[in-house]
């Protein structure tokens, strides 16, 4: 007889919260937060021993990559932008 034929096996929650590994959210704070994480991860494959692995590709990959951070630093920008609107639209709204 299997041992762990009765076993639940449970999936564990990620570390830093759903939203971080992609969940879709409306809310503008959570995708704002969800794009900080992506550059904050990617920034550190940029530096140290993972740093040398990228420095030793080609320019063309380099270049992508730095486009890529670029794009998730945007992106967080524009999503506290409309976070920011959210949230001043509510303070309007409740004062009204």
């Amino acid at each position: 007889m299997n041992a762990h034929a009765n076993t639940t096996v449970t999936r564990p929650e990620p570390l830093l919260g759903g939203y971080y590994r992609g969940t879709e959210s409306d809310n503008a704070v959570d995708a704002a937060d969800r794009k900080l994480a992506q550059a904050e991860a990617l920034a550190h494959l940029l530096y140290g021993e993972t740093g040398e692995a990228l420095r030793a590709m080609n320019d063309e990959i380099q270049d992508a990559i730095g486009w890529l951070l670029s794009d998730l630093i945007g992106e967080y920008r524009l999503f506290r932008y409309k976070a920011d609107q959210e949230a001043a639209s509510a303070r309007t709204e409740t004062h009204a």
